[in-house]
């Protein structure tokens, strides 16, 4: 019998992944939560596909953020995330102009046209599928359930989704003013993607044909109807717009945005690593000068290196650690910004609602 069939197991920081494949044709497909046992979760997916199809598998492959370590534990190949994601829209004839996805712990922006970009957002889970379970939690519903109650709900109001403490304190805070479980579920939804737009658009328009991915994104049609709603994609003027909808949250004085050519600004990244293998990689030396990064901490389980720059510099160091010796966490800032501008309108705007606040007072005595 020609081997033809292929297994491929995408381990994400949630959940995995499976499919069974017949050249194009799907066999099986599977979605399960692994609760923080990556490994073992889809080791028993592999086996039992192995056991069920025999000598009919032609080849297995890995993909995803935990896959790379498994692939190497088991000798099997592994595609990195961003190229499978790429070689399958090729394959099914589809060229979006973006693509957005929503992971357990982590939330990316592609752009592909007119040049390629990506932006992730990895230092929390805010805005991710883990800060969806913990809203549903606070409402003690299943996270089954949100999509159902967000698609009855009337009214939006303003969540923090950058930290589930902040949420929780807002949810409840709705719950003991006796607002509803449906508009606390679309206000959930909402702030998941307020947070998506300011992390990771930076002010860019997104526009014109967009892929969703992720499980959230997959299994949550109101959240996916809460982004299009809110970028409005087919709007040439789609910045404006972002900034109004943000400018109405109230816990928010006045938003502003601004292109990279009006900014100075850097992203900083921590990376933890294994002592040992550091000290056996023999080029720690030409490596920090090169990346101009510097070690923060050094003890006999793990190197902590801090590196400052771009995006593309952060990211650099981090794909020939994890391509050499391997990284055990990473953690990035995000942009920090600053503008180039003489005109300071945050000062601006204070000064001149001090100024209408004064005039108030002088009128009421």
């Amino acid at each position: 019998m020609n081997p033809t069939i292929t297994i491929a197991i995408d381990t994400g920081a949630a959940s995995v992944k499976g499919l069974v494949l017949a050249g194009q044709s799907v066999l099986e497909k599977v979605y399960l939560l692994h609760r923080g046992n990556a490994g073992e979760a889809a080791l028993s997916l592999l086996k039992r596909w192995l056991s069920l199809y025999r000598e009919s598998v032609g080849q297995v492959v890995f993909t995803g953020s935990a896959g790379k370590f498994l692939a190497k534990a088991y000798g099997l190949p592994y595609v990195e995330e961003e190229k499978a994601i790429r070689s399958f829209l090729t394959s099914r004839g589809i060229s979006p102009d973006f693509t957005l996805e929503i992971g357990g712990e982590s939330a990316k922006l592609t752009r592909f046209h007119p040049s390629y970009d990506r932006r992730e957002n990895r230092t929390c889970a805010g805005g991710t599928g883990a800060f969806l379970q913990h809203a549903s939690r606070i409402l003690s519903i299943p996270l089954t359930e949100l999509d159902g109650l967000a698609e009855k709900g009337k009214r939006i109001y303003p969540i923090a989704s950058r930290c589930g403490v902040f949420a929780k304190t807002d949810i409840q805070a709705l719950l003991n003013e006796g607002v509803s479980h449906e508009d606390i579920a679309l206000s959930v939804f909402q702030s998941v993607v307020n947070q998506t737009i300011s992390g990771l658009t930076c002010g860019r328009p997104v526009h014109g044909k967009v892929a969703f991915l992720g499980g959230p994104l997959t299994f949550q049609p109101m959240l996916r109807e809460r982004f299009q709603k809110t970028l409005d994609i087919a709007d040439e003027d789609m910045i404006d717009k972002v900034v109004k909808q943000i400018d109405k949250r109230v816990d928010i004085l006045k938003a502003y945005y601004n292109t990279d050519e009006d900014l100075v600004f850097q992203e900083i990244a921590l990376y933890k690593l294994s002592t040992e293998l550091f000290i056996k990689m023999g080029t720690v030396e030409d490596l920090i000068r090169k990346y101009n990064a510097r070690i923060l901490e050094m003890n006999e389980t793990c190197v902590v290196l801090e590196k400052s720059g771009h995006y593309d510099e952060t990211q650099a160091l981090f794909k020939e650690l994890s391509e050499t010796i391997g990284v055990l966490q990473f953690i990035r800032s995000g942009r920090v910004a600053i503008t180039k501008s003489r005109v300071e309108r945050l000062s601006d705007m204070l000064a001149d609602m001090e100024r209408k606040l004064q005039e108030k007072q002088n009128k009421q005595q």
